[in-house]
């Protein structure tokens, strides 16, 4: 896809080689130098030794690869009527043979939704037959794959416009971009709950933390007091009551720690919730990438 789309984009400014996925750029693009390039693949760089070991790797990601898309992203694409060609197809695709002799309205949109500071762009597709009947999406990307022309008579509109209307294009794409809402909010609702999960598991341990060493110290305390009484030296009643004061004082600070532990679980999971509430709220954009009347021969 990537070599036929820089074939397209590139035509008048390069010679290309299909053998070797190798291209000249005869005419320099700004920031892009002009020469040998070859298309990077897995094995690719075996190739030292012959011409093209000096050539540029092209990539998607690097400049001339994101200047070939960037220019196929920017491009108008007006309504035409394409002629799909299965006869010129390779491969046996069923469901695309049951729609030869048949014809429709394809529209394709890009759906793009921002929420948990998450950019995310999507794909959708509707289509329909002359008869009315929706086609699936997976359908539709199928028939995007097949060799197509442009039909003789796009310029002049000798063909008939097909009853797929407008309103139940848009609505098998609003049916679509809910689907993908739905499957987004799932994904926030689990993201949430993990968050929350966390939370709850950290407070919970430091809670049975402390709560242990309270009750340790309650034992203690008790067990401090016991002896206490029996002692029979004003100086042992003395050094226990002293001890019994310390153990009580170091119980004391383990309660108020237990407490300001508490007020610090709940000022986080106000954060959490302040935090989530702000990134939650999603902004999402539809932009109609192209709509085309089809036939399949």
């Amino acid at each position: 896809w990537f070599w036929a789309l820089t074939q397209h984009e590139l035509q008048s400014l390069a010679a290309f080689n299909e053998a070797n996925h190798s291209f000249e750029l005869k005419t320099s693009i700004p920031k892009i130098p002009s020469g040998l390039y070859q298309l990077h693949k897995r094995g690719s760089a075996q190739q030292a030794g012959n011409e093209l070991s000096q050539a540029h790797r092209y990539r998607l990601s690097a400049p001339l690869g994101e200047w070939v898309v960037q220019q196929a992203k920017s491009r108008e694409l007006p309504s035409t009527q394409l002629v799909f060609d299965y006869s010129s197809h390779t491969a046996k695709v069923s469901v695309i043979e049951n729609l030869i002799g048949k014809s429709g309205k394809l529209r394709l949109q890009k759906f793009s939704i921002e929420s948990l500071e998450r950019s995310e762009d999507y794909l959708l597709f509707a289509a329909m037959d002359q008869q009315g009947n929706t086609l699936p999406a997976e359908v539709a990307q199928k028939l995007m794959q097949l060799p197509a022309f442009e039909h003789p008579a796009s310029q002049n509109n000798q063909i008939a416009e097909p009853p797929a209307s407008e309103a139940a294009l848009e609505g098998i794409l609003e049916s679509e971009r809910n689907q993908v809402e739905k499957s987004v909010n799932n994904r926030n609702l689990s993201f949430f709950e993990q968050e929350v999960n966390k939370l709850d598991a950290w407070a919970d341990d430091l809670k049975e933390g402390l709560e242990a060493s309270i009750k340790e110290l309650d034992k203690q305390i008790k067990e401090v007091r016991r002896e206490a009484k029996i002692a029979v030296t004003l100086e042992e009643k003395l050094a226990l009551q002293k001890q019994q004061k310390n153990l009580e004082s170091q119980r004391n600070k383990s309660r108020r720690e237990l407490f300001d532990k508490q007020d610090e679980v709940d000022e986080r999971r106000e954060e959490l919730i302040e935090s989530l509430e702000g990134k939650l709220n999603k902004k999402t954009t539809v932009e109609t990438l192209f709509t085309v009347q089809w036939s399949v021969q």
